[in-house]
């Protein structure tokens, strides 16, 4: 599975209404023997959100970010999914079927790299059921 970055945000966010479930969910999946996919999209967002005051309540360091990352990196069944002209081209049949706006666009990105590599992308944002043939998982559900 490919991890969208609300799923992290949410985990150590404990103001978050979703901290508990998600961070229990993230838990037990980075401890099973399922690989957890979390590409660099997912890695930047979750750094870049974390860290701004704006947009995160208490945002942490960029060291207190970084280690964290770095703390799910070094788990066995952690990995760095790669793009490739695949997954443009999985892109590029996401965007035929479904009218994407600029918001949708990094979200359509994470399902076409979820497709390259058959597996489900998992996230708490209801948008990744606009796209079709995309395996998605919901770890509020």
């Amino acid at each position: 599975m490919i991890l969208d970055v609300n799923v992290l945000i949410y985990a150590i966010d404990a103001d978050s209404l979703h901290h508990t479930k998600c961070a229990n969910w993230l838990t037990t999946q980075l401890n099973s023997a399922t690989r957890t996919g979390l590409p660099m999209q997912t890695i930047t967002a979750f750094m870049r959100i974390t860290t701004n005051p704006r947009i995160f309540p208490t945002p942490l360091g960029f060291a207190q970010a970084r280690d964290i990352v770095d703390g799910w990196l070094q788990l066995p069944g952690v990995w760095i999914p790669q793009p490739s002209l695949e997954t443009w081209e999985n892109f590029r049949e996401i965007s035929g079927k479904t009218e994407l706006t600029s918001k949708l666009i990094p979200d359509a990105m994470l399902a076409a790299l979820s497709k390259t590599y058959g597996v489900p992308v998992v996230s708490a944002d209801q948008d990744f059921a606009r796209f079709p043939g995309i395996s998605w998982v919901n770890p509020l559900d």
